[in-house]
């Protein structure tokens, strides 16, 4: 999206944690207006600027992935203009969906746990091993 390569980016942001260019920082700071520049350079303070919060930014892609979508384009070109608040919206029911579902697989181990329980106390019963 800023016109550098996937390579560059996963340098700076995956295990190597090399030092980005400053150019590199710059596409950044240019590409994404609401991006607070002193977080990015010390990862102090808050990634966005409270001014930007609920402003538009344009997302260009090639590709339309996730479910916060406001789109428009054609099939090669997708323009995603959705607001920092959306996304925040969408993060928020994400979160609460993923508790749902740990609390169903919570509840789903305590059924075969008691499943097994019953079985055994079965098997004792009638005096079989297995």
């Amino acid at each position: 999206m800023i016109g550098e390569s996937p390579t560059n980016t996963q340098n700076y942001i995956g295990s190597r944690q090399t030092e980005p260019r400053h150019e590199y920082l710059a596409k950044v700071l240019r590409h994404f207006p609401s991006v607070n520049s002193h977080w990015l350079i010390t990862g102090e303070g808050e990634p966005f600027l409270s001014a930007e919060a609920g402003t538009t930014t344009n997302i260009n892609n090639s590709k339309n992935k996730g479910t916060v979508q406001n789109n428009t384009g054609n099939h090669n070109t997708i323009n995603n203009n959705v607001t920092l608040e959306e996304c925040r919206r969408e993060l928020a029911a994400s979160q609460k969906d993923n508790d749902h579902l740990r609390e169903q697989l919570k509840l789903k181990d305590e059924l075969i746990a008691a499943k097994d329980e019953t079985i055994n106390l079965l098997r004792s019963s009638y005096g079989r091993p297995n």
